[in-house]
């Protein structure tokens, strides 16, 4: 969760952003895609830098109305064995969850397990997240600042293609923030990640099911 009201960028799709941009609706979204372009694909947090920056009034607008914060990494914990490496992230109001960096088969390619919830409602026996406890939903730009910050560690000529929503947490219960977060990380102004390597976990919310099978998502 934000400390702030002011909506994180790193949780929007370009036409999110364009409907909160004071722009006529044929600037708004080029403008949008651009800046997210920039921030999330590329992961430049310094809007100066862009080839195309906005101008100075929107860049002033975005400062004043919205953020692009990222979590703090408190630690690395590499596995030897299979040499993923977990992280543990402290959010801005002291929420701690983890995600991991999974590689796989092809040389230089990975995919991340993130959290979509810090502690469980769910309390499966078999899960030691779940006697923790719920503490709060995961916004969806927590879950996409997550994705970046293990992608944005790895070495030059690697690539994180795929994202698993399998850490702490049920995912269908945080539903609307993880179909967002999904999107996001899909988007080609975003995470640029194909649909079919996306995959969502659940323990069996079957409402949710229900709801996920009858909206069509491309994960």
């Amino acid at each position: 969760m934000s400390t702030s009201t002011r909506p994180n960028l790193l949780g929007l799709r370009p036409e999110d952003l364009a409907e909160l941009l004071p722009l006529p609706p044929e600037r708004a979204l080029p403008v949008a895609r651009r800046v997210l372009a920039h921030l999330v694909s590329f992961g430049n947090p310094d809007l100066s830098t862009m080839k195309r920056p906005p101008t100075q009034a929107v860049r002033t607008w975005l400062e004043a109305h919205t953020t692009w914060d990222r979590l703090e990494v408190v630690e690395r914990v590499p596995d030897g064995v299979d040499h993923s490496v977990r992280y543990l992230f402290r959010h801005p109001d002291g929420a701690l969850t983890e995600a991991v960096c999974i590689p796989l088969d092809r040389p230089g390619r990975y995919s991340v397990c993130l959290s979509s919830q810090a502690g469980c409602a769910m309390k499966c026996a078999f899960c030691a997240t779940g006697r923790l406890g719920l503490t709060r939903h995961l916004e969806a730009w927590e879950m996409v600042a997550a994705w970046l910050m293990v992608r944005d560690e790895l070495p030059p000529g690697s690539r994180v293609s795929g994202a698993v929503f399998m850490g702490q947490g049920e995912p269908l219960h945080n539903y609307d923030a993880v179909i967002q977060a999904a999107h996001v990380l899909r988007d080609p102004c975003g995470g640029r990640i194909a649909g079919k390597a996306i995959s969502i976990s659940t323990v069996g919310l079957v409402p949710r099911i229900h709801q996920y099978a009858e909206e069509g998502h491309p994960f």
